[in-house]
């Protein structure tokens, strides 16, 4: 969540409320670790993560972060080819490389039809051929 996509989605009265929820929950829920989910904008994870932990209670602000989703390219916003996308993913790899993640997991593995998932040409299959994406992950597990 962005304060742009806040900014564009609600009223300031509904922003406000909304943060202050999520204010709420970081100060107050009981959690050993912090999921982050990483979509499309990958020039922005590492200011995003950094922001989100400065916002986490003094006594949480050392804890481990996890990111169980990430992924893109965004279908509606950006090129589909398979060139784009294993640029994009070796983005995305490169980045996750520098953040302090404990772990990270690729959203999509297999292109699926648009109507299934917003994500849905950002597979590494598409079918039983490996797309150039996926390459690209091979590669970075290895290194």
């Amino acid at each position: 969540i962005t304060l742009k996509s806040l900014k564009e989605k609600y009223s300031k009265n509904k922003r406000d409320a909304f943060l202050y929820r999520v204010d709420y929950v970081l100060k107050n829920a009981n959690y050993d670790l912090v999921d982050v989910h990483l979509y499309d904008t990958p020039e922005d994870w590492l200011k995003v993560m950094a922001n989100l932990r400065k916002h986490l209670p003094r006594n949480k602000q050392n804890m481990p972060m996890i990111c169980t989703e990430f992924g893109g390219p965004n279908p509606k916003l950006e090129p589909l080819d398979d060139a784009y996308h294993a640029r994009r993913l070796a983005l995305y790899l490169r980045t996750i490389r520098q953040s302090n993640l404990r772990y990270a997991l690729y959203f999509k593995t297999v292109v699926a039809p648009p109507d299934e998932c917003p994500h849905w040409c950002s597979g590494l299959f598409r079918g039983r051929k490996a797309r150039l994406g996926y390459y690209v992950f091979k590669k970075f597990v290895k290194d």
